[in-house]
């Protein structure tokens, strides 16, 4: 059996989506553009602050967790053609930054306290911004691993690092990283009633759950660092809460837009062939160093 080669306008968005996912979230380049790494710029979260922010994090991703347990039920995309999915992901995008930037502008208003007030609502929409975003690329909802992948492009929003150079790419390390608990997950959630789960869930039952929001949390929390540290920076703050909401939910959209389009191609074309192309194209965008003796 002869398999069918990658198209060029495929090619095309594989070279977008290594551009895009290989490099840092817009609120690591801001920081990093105003001369205060972001490392820095935490050490005046007090300690207070961060415990707030954490539990609001752990808080909100539980509810999300929920959402999308409870969506298992939503009816499937019909019909797909690349160029529809395109489009529609990118509108789709544009849609959820409009209604996130709604919310900002409340919090910006507020301050820190009333972030961390809001952000169980911000991520509520940013996921039914992802899960919109993964229909449009032909994702069935109800199946509970898209789910678990939608949930997953919440940890592509912190600042990347090359602790795999053998791989060629953060996102790909990424993916492996997650590969077996969404799908062991995926598995626990197919055999289950979503009134069980959700019990389950509430009563702390639920381990291998509780096991993945424990995986999401860290990588969402720093990029959520990201988002009050820059509100302390005075040229973002001057900015204001709705922009940044807006960046936020633009990334992480543009991210989910990239991702599912790569799910989609990789389930065309095979994992391995496409995971040669995008490595590929992740080492002609960003080649390794040659050091100088």
């Amino acid at each position: 059996m002869i398999q069918p080669s990658i198209a060029s306008k495929e090619h095309q968005f594989i070279g977008e989506a290594a551009s895009f996912l290989e490099t840092p979230s817009t609120l690591v380049s801001m920081s990093q553009y105003l001369g205060k790494p972001l490392d820095r710029l935490q050490q005046h979260l007090s300690e207070r602050t961060r415990l707030r922010l954490h539990q609001a994090i752990e808080k909100s991703l539980k509810l999300a967790l929920k959402w999308a347990i409870q969506s298992l039920d939503t009816k499937s995309s019909s019909g797909f053609t690349w160029e529809a999915a395109l489009e529609g992901s990118r509108r789709t995008g544009l849609t959820h930054t409009a209604a996130l930037g709604t919310t900002g502008a409340i919090g910006g208003a507020l301050g820190t306290g009333a972030l961390l007030l809001e952000l169980p609502i911000s991520t509520g929409l940013m996921l039914r911004g992802i899960s919109s975003v993964a229909q449009e690329w032909g994702h069935d909802l109800h199946d509970p691993e898209i789910q678990m992948q939608c949930l997953y492009v919440f940890t592509l929003g912190s600042e990347q690092t090359n602790q795999d150079d053998t791989m060629a790419s953060t996102y790909m390390s990424s993916r492996l990283a997650f590969h077996e608990i969404i799908r062991e997950v995926a598995s626990y959630l197919g055999r289950q009633s979503v009134k069980d789960v959700l019990l389950a869930l509430e009563a702390g039952g639920a381990q291998l759950l509780l096991r993945f929001l424990g995986l999401l949390i860290p990588a969402f929390e720093r990029a959520m660092l990201q988002k009050i540290v820059s509100r302390a920076v005075p040229v973002a703050g001057a900015i204001g809460g709705a922009a940044l909401n807006a960046a936020f939910s633009h990334w992480f959209t543009q991210a989910a837009r990239y991702h599912f389009g790569l799910l989609h191609l990789e389930k065309k074309y095979g994992a391995d062939v496409l995971q040669r192309a995008y490595r590929r194209q992740a080492r002609d965008a960003y080649p390794p160093l040659q050091l100088i003796c």
